[in-house]
C-alpha cells in the first residue's frame, strides 16, 4: 500500500511492485485516509476516511473486483482504527454514537448496527483479535495516565486485564533522577 499526498489530505492508495512503482490504485481522492488493515486473507483493506471527529471505516476489494463498502455508514455515526477478525468475517473498531463505544460490525455490510463490545471507552482502542477469534485486545488509559491491555471475551462480554503497567511513575521517577 502507498498514499502519496496531494493537497489537504485528499491521498490515493495504491498497491507497489517490488520496484516501489504502483501497480494498481484501490482508492483516490480519498480525504485523510487512516489506520490501514489488510484482511487475513490478503483480499481487502479496511480504513478508516474523513476527518473531523472520526471518520468512516471502509473495505476496499484489492483486486478491483468489487466496489468500496462504507461499514459504519449509519447518519450521526462515524469508526476509527478497524481491526479485522482473524476469519475476516467481523471488523473491531471504535464507534461513535452519541458517545465512544468499542463495536463490531460485519465485513459483508449486511448492517449498520454494530454489536456493541464495550461501552462508553474514550479512551480504548482495538489492537488485535487472538488468532482462534475468541479473545479481541484492546488498549485502555487508566487512572495514572498509564497504558494498560484488555482481554475481551465476546461470548460472555467481559473484559479482563490482560497486561497492567503504570509507566507514568517510572516517567516520573526517571525524570527526578534526571533533575538531580
Amino acid at each position: 500500500m502507498h498514499a502519496r499526498p496531494s493537497d489537504r489530505f485528499v491521498l490515493r492508495v495504491s498497491i507497489l511492485g517490488a520496484d516501489g512503482q504502483p501497480i494498481r490504485t484501490v482508492a483516490d481522492d480519498l480525504v485523510w485516509p487512516r489506520h490501514p488493515r489488510v484482511s487475513p486473507d490478503g483480499k481487502r483493506l479496511a480504513l478508516t476516511v474523513g476527518g473531523g471527529n472520526g471518520g468512516s471505516v471502509w473495505t476496499y476489494d484489492l483486486t478491483g473486483a468489487a466496489q468500496p463498502l462504507n461499514l459504519t455508514s449509519a447518519p450521526g455515526r462515524s469508526g476509527e482504527l478497524p481491526v479485522w477478525r482473524p476469519d475476516g468475517s467481523q471488523i473491531a473498531l471504535m464507534w461513535r454514537g452519541p458517545e465512544w463505544s468499542m463495536a463490531s460490525v460485519p465485513t459483508d455490510g449486511s448492517t449498520l448496527n454494530p454489536t456493541l463490545t464495550v461501552e462508553n471507552t474514550n479512551e480504548s482502542f482495538p489492537q488485535a483479535w487472538s488468532t482462534d477469534g475468541k479473545v479481541l485486545l484492546y488498549q485502555v488509559m487508566n487512572i495514572t495516565g498509564g497504558t494498560d491491555l484488555m482481554a475481551f471475551d465476546p461470548t460472555s462480554k467481559k473484559s479482563e486485564p490482560w497486561l497492567q503497567t503504570n509507566f507514568t511513575t517510572a516517567v516520573r521517577s526517571s525524570t527526578r533522577r534526571d533533575r538531580r
